[in-house]
């Protein structure tokens, strides 16, 4: 790996959000601000697929990380990949999350979990479950196949969102202010929280080695800086009494980092400065 690039993928009107790849490696998943979701060939940059389907309209950007209360179009927010990637899932500002067929970029389920802009996704290891945290402090898990599961009320606007690696009833949720709760969706009940002391939780993963959280470097809606947009990794059965992470990723310069992925053991960051970071997870 050195660093090249190997492909410019142009088709999207305006801001990209998120982009995942397949399990292959080979496909590429993306959305953003024009409300579309695209699947991309990395091998040739073109785009067999483009779905469809969540809905315009406008929603005031109240909870930007770079303080802009500037109006942004219902943009699909996050997306997930289910299996091998015969299915995918997108959540939008619109308020909903689409189920998409990617053989023919139909519609397959959709949900609307009534609790304002969906803000971030996460489904569970073996794809049977996801969680989707909403703008009027809710956090709602639904099963893949249709029924909601569990409806989780937040003391905070939640930003970030992910289930546990091993216990898929545990449900790790961050907020505006820097908490990282944790949720029992069985039992619908509160277990404990981390306060950080940080800015906003932009991203949360769970993986083996812990619970990898990135953060902003202001609080929303203000030019109060609080934090220097770091990028940590907590023990996932952590006390609320520590606050300490086991590991902190240096190298962004109190600039946050807005997404992450892993290949192994490699952490891959990719920070507002415009540079794209490896680590080597201890």
């Amino acid at each position: 790996m050195n660093g090249n690039r190997l492909r410019d993928l142009e088709g999207h009107v305006m801001d990209v959000y998120k982009c995942r790849f397949f399990p292959s490696g080979l496909v590429i998943l993306s959305g953003g601000i024009d409300m579309s979701v695209r699947v991309w060939s990395v091998e040739t940059g073109t785009c067999p697929r483009t779905f469809k389907g969540h809905t315009s309209g406008w929603y005031l950007g109240e909870k930007s990380f770079d303080n802009s209360r500037e109006a942004c179009f219902a943009a699909v927010s996050d997306l997930a990949i289910i299996g091998v990637g015969r299915e995918v899932l997108s959540c939008s500002h619109d308020g909903t999350i689409v189920k998409w067929l990617c053989q023919d970029g139909s519609v397959q389920e959709q949900w609307r979990p009534e609790a304002g802009p969906c803000n971030a996704i996460a489904i569970s290891s073996d794809f049977t479950m996801f969680a989707v945290a909403c703008e009027e402090r809710k956090c709602v898990v639904y099963s893949v196949s249709g029924p909601m599961l569990s409806t989780i009320a937040t003391d905070n606007v939640p930003t970030a969102v992910c289930i546990d690696c091993d216990y898929y009833h545990i449900v790790y949720i961050g907020d505006e202010q820097g908490m990282v709760s944790v949720y029992d969706a069985k039992t619908k009940s509160f277990i404990c929280r981390l306060k950080t002391d940080r800015a906003g939780v932009i991203k949360i993963m769970a993986r083996e080695e812990g619970l990898f959280v990135a953060f902003s470097s202001v609080i929303p809606l203000t030019v109060v800086v609080v934090g220097d947009g770091s990028m940590c990794c907590y023990a996932r059965d952590f006390s609320p009494n520590e606050v300490c992470p086991l590991y902190e990723f240096t190298g962004s310069d109190c600039d946050p980092i807005y997404d992450f992925c892993f290949n192994k053991k490699h952490l891959f960051t990719a920070c507002r400065d415009g540079v794209v970071r490896r680590y080597r997870i201890p």
